[in-house]
């Protein structure tokens, strides 16, 4: 019997797009799946009312407190404990998210699974996004410039080697140099040297709903974004200035002083590769030099 992949989708206060993501899910996907959905302490009484209907059927995790990709990290907790989950793939998505519909009656789950499970090499795929109308809007411009830049990578059969975030993917449980499948904040410098990270490209595309909050911004919003950015600040994580130039004065300035965080989780990146060459040194040092070359 196959085991359900579990998907863990990451949220908070997106209560326009949350049940759009999670019915996507639902009724596109025929590969054996479980949802789990952390919630990173919303606010949004909207919200916080589609959670109690979706956690009926799926699994809620309510945090107490919003700490970003470190929200994923319960869910995984929970897969761990879960013996009825395949704990050899992980899918980790954003709660704004669409997946795509079945091609030639194969779903993108199926897709994504067989593909780790014939290639061996890679240890991660994302769903490339839709970006069909993004050049129609000024606004999202760099997105679309970035997007692009991501299809120009050296292409594998259905897909592109280029960097994937936390959009949509699929992992592998040993794809990181620490040594059990958790994800901070840097995880993306975390992969192990002899595994590649790809897209999928024309084949199997997801839709960013998020991509339409760029657009206007409410003054409920504004206080979600304000909330964010302390957070990102913290994490040291990418905002889209698409965003931040929609915030306050003292709010963007948090967010360009925010070196100090930045150089704790690098610490704590070269603290994970320093452990991982010393353990079988000089293999794994090898490895890196193999993967440089």
């Amino acid at each position: 019997m196959i085991k359900k992949i579990p998907i863990i989708i990451l949220t908070r206060d997106e209560p326009g797009f949350l049940k759009i993501c999670v019915d996507s899910i639902v009724n596109r996907t025929d590969y054996p799946f479980e949802i789990i959905i952390v919630d990173n302490n919303s606010k949004s009484s909207d919200q916080l009312e589609i959670l109690k209907d979706i956690s009926v059927e799926h699994k809620v995790i309510y945090n107490d407190k919003n700490n970003w990709i470190l929200g994923f990290n319960l869910g995984l907790a929970y897969v761990k404990g879960s013996e009825h989950l395949d704990r050899n793939y992980y899918v980790l998505t954003d709660g704004d998210i669409v997946v795509p519909l079945r091609k030639d009656g194969v779903c993108w789950l199926s897709f994504l699974t067989d593909s780790l499970n014939n290639k061996f090499f890679i240890g991660k795929i994302g769903l490339g996004l839709d970006i069909s109308n993004l050049k129609k809007s000024p606004n999202l411009a760099k997105a679309y410039k970035d997007e692009l830049r991501y299809l120009k990578g050296k292409k594998y059969s259905n897909f592109v080697l280029a960097p994937v975030d936390t959009t949509i993917a699929i992992y592998r449980s040993d794809l990181f140099v620490h040594d059990e499948f958790l994800i901070y904040p840097g995880h993306a410098s975390l992969v192990k040297p002899y595994y590649y990270v790809f897209r999928t490209v024309d084949v199997y595309q997801a839709k960013h709903l998020g991509w339409r909050k760029y657009k206007k911004i409410t003054s409920s919003d504004l206080q979600s974004l304000h909330s964010k950015i302390k957070c990102f600040s913290l994490f040291s994580a990418y905002m889209d200035p698409n965003e931040l130039k929609k915030a306050a004065f003292h709010y963007r300035f948090l967010y360009k002083i925010k070196l100090l965080f930045k150089l704790y989780w690098a610490g704590k990146v070269a603290f994970f590769w320093g452990k991982y060459i010393i353990k079988k040194f000089p293999r794994n040092f090898n490895e890196i030099q193999s993967k440089m070359r």
